[in-house]
């Protein structure tokens, strides 16, 4: 109430867009709170989204079906004590925040982590392009992976019985309409290469960490988790 009525609440891109105003609103108050009580001199500030929301773009409504960029390009501010704020352009994964918090308060991981620092990128120092790896199982044989090397984006897998693979160039295409695929081959198999060593390099970095056993968790609890749909099918 106050805000989501200057952007309509008939559909439901006018709400999400009502919802996005709200937690602006609220981000700035607390940003306002760190300056007021002395907090931001030493306080690293993080601001990140897990998912966006795909409103028909690519046939869907949500998230969780596709890897396209209104669900997985999402925004990321960090502000550190001490570095002036900048934009930066390309792909930026979200991955990289682990061990760019870990540098800047002087720890180290333990175990091998994915990633690496974005403290160079916030300084304005060059550095190689980065990419950026998704990936999304709404449930059994439902399986999608994207990888993302500027200009180029490749998603592949599967949906249901049928394989799914796709290439998009943004600097032609931003919004990811046209699939070029069979007019870029050989960049195609490129990234599926790529995309298929880094699928495997996950895999064996999460085998060497403990797991969660879906026994642990109460029954309320496994219906809680297999009704958002991240339990379920495993095979």
């Amino acid at each position: 109430e106050g805000v989501s009525e200057n952007f309509g609440t008939e559909k439901e891109i006018d709400k999400y867009d009502g919802e996005i105003a709200f937690t602006d609103q609220h981000l700035g108050r607390l940003l306002d709170a760190f300056e007021r009580l002395g907090f931001a001199a030493n306080t690293i500030v993080v601001i990140v989204a897990d998912h966006g929301e795909e409103f028909g773009e690519h046939g869907h409504q949500g998230h969780g079906y596709d890897l396209h960029e209104e669900v997985v390009h999402v925004p990321l501010a960090l502000r550190v004590p001490g570095i002036v704020p900048r934009r930066v352009s390309g792909a930026v994964p979200t991955v990289d925040l682990m061990p760019t918090l870990l540098e800047v308060c002087g720890a180290h991981a333990v175990h091998e982590i994915d990633g690496r620092s974005l403290l160079p990128l916030l300084r304005g120092e060059p550095g190689p392009a980065r990419e950026a790896f998704s990936e999304v199982r709404w449930k059994f044989g439902d399986d999608l992976a994207s990888l993302r090397r500027d200009p180029w984006k490749f998603i592949g897998g599967s949906r249901g019985a049928e394989t799914v693979e796709r290439l998009f160039d943004h600097s032609l295409d931003p919004t990811e309409t046209k699939n070029v695929l069979a007019e870029h081959p050989d960049v195609a198999a490129e990234m599926r290469l790529a995309l298929r060593a880094r699928l495997e390099r996950a895999r064996a970095m999460g085998a060497s960490y403990e797991r969660q056993a879906i026994s642990d968790l109460t029954p309320a609890e496994q219906e809680r988790l297999k009704g958002f749909g991240y339990t379920g099918e495993t095979k």
